[in-house]
């Protein structure tokens, strides 16, 4: 029995082209069972999403054809197994309107597709490798570098917030949630998927129990602790979050919710797309440049530049944001101030 992701999650389409002579382990169906459900755990239900969207990318562009042979016919490409010839094309095509992150990403998901079903992996072929590199640096070369969202820091926040009317549900509602995500370091998904139930108050703080998260690959929750802003503070996220909750009755469910027109709180779940489109608004309306340039990952990133800048360590600040990896998370320092850091003002007798 073929040992093959079909749990919900994985991308039922695994499992359903033959794989040819097999050479698979064959177990039994209840530990067949068991070890499809062990192996679809490997990734989160996210990953195994963007896999499959990333495949169907993949499999129209090979069925729009190319031309092949001598004389240069035109007619569809194997997508499975697909030939490295095929995959090098792709990688091209796509970087040529894409990022190198994007391009990468794609790769990986034909990657995971043959090795799901035991067929010859054209990611691991040299000239692929090669090809990846070769757009990798020229990538580089061109200057490359996703735009990143300008952060919120505190004195940005603070600004932000002594725009929005504190007496209204929406007002509360934009309060909390901007408080909340910059207090906690969170993405947007992460923020809207928050429930009441996910509160947990504590006497000095409030955990968040994060049950979705884009890097977690174990599907474990995590907790990331809310400590009160100083009794100086005008503004503090438990006050905030507190308000909101109390002025919106909320009992259960969703913690941010949709509102109407006539500020009545609805029992709709924000979406991601949603905390962009409040920043930017609540930027806009504080008369700050460019609120264009804001999104809802300047939560996030306001806090981690604010973190550093204050003194954190990056480990201190990698065990809120979630960070694995220690460079990904001082690229946000660097963006912030390329000197603090470094060794440039060291040498003359200064710290950075």
């Amino acid at each position: 029995m073929r040992i093959i992701q079909t749990r919900p999650g994985a991308p039922a389409s695994l499992a359903r082209r033959p794989a040819g002579p097999s050479t698979q382990l064959t177990l039994p169906p209840a530990a067949a069972a068991e070890a499809r459900e062990t192996a679809a755990r490997a990734r989160s239900a996210n990953t195994w999403k963007a896999y499959e969207s990333d495949w169907r990318v993949f499999a129209r562009w090979c069925g729009s054809g190319a031309f092949v042979g001598a004389v240069g016919n035109w007619c569809p490409l194997s997508t499975l197994p697909a030939s490295p010839s095929t995959v090098v094309q792709y990688l091209m095509a796509l970087g040529k309107r894409h990022k190198a992150s994007t391009v990468v990403r794609h790769l990986s998901s034909i990657s995971v597709r043959h090795r799901a079903l035991k067929q010859s992996n054209p990611a691991e072929d040299a000239q692929v490798r090669e090809i990846l590199r070769g757009i990798q640096r020229h990538k580089r070369e061109q200057g490359e570098s996703a735009r990143q969202a300008k952060p919120l820091d505190r004195e940005l926040m603070l600004r932000v917030l002594s725009f929005i009317a504190p007496d209204t549900n929406m007002g509360r509602r934009d309060a909390a949630l901007l408080l909340c995500g910059y207090a906690a370091a969170l993405r947007e998904d992460s923020l809207v998927s928050l429930d009441l139930e996910d509160l947990r108050v504590k006497a000095k703080h409030i955990d968040l129990v994060l049950r979705r998260e884009k890097t977690s690959q174990t599907g474990q929750p995590r907790s990331v602790p809310i400590v009160p802003a100083p009794p100086e503070s005008p503004v503090c996220p438990i006050r905030a979050l507190k308000s909101w909750v109390a002025g919106a009755g909320l009992k259960s469910g969703p913690l941010f919710r949709r509102m109407t027109r006539g500020d009545r709180v609805t029992s709709d779940r924000l979406g991601p797309e949603a905390v962009a489109a409040i920043v930017r608004a609540r930027v806009r309306a504080a008369g700050i440049a460019d609120p264009g340039a804001y999104s809802g990952h300047s939560l996030r990133s306001g806090h981690i530049t604010e973190a550093l800048r204050g003194g954190a360590s990056p480990h201190e600040t990698m065990r809120v944001t979630g960070h694995r990896r220690i460079d990904t998370l001082l690229r946000y320092s660097r963006e912030a101030d390329p000197v603090r850091g470094t060794s440039a003002q060291a040498i003359w007798g200064k710290k950075s």
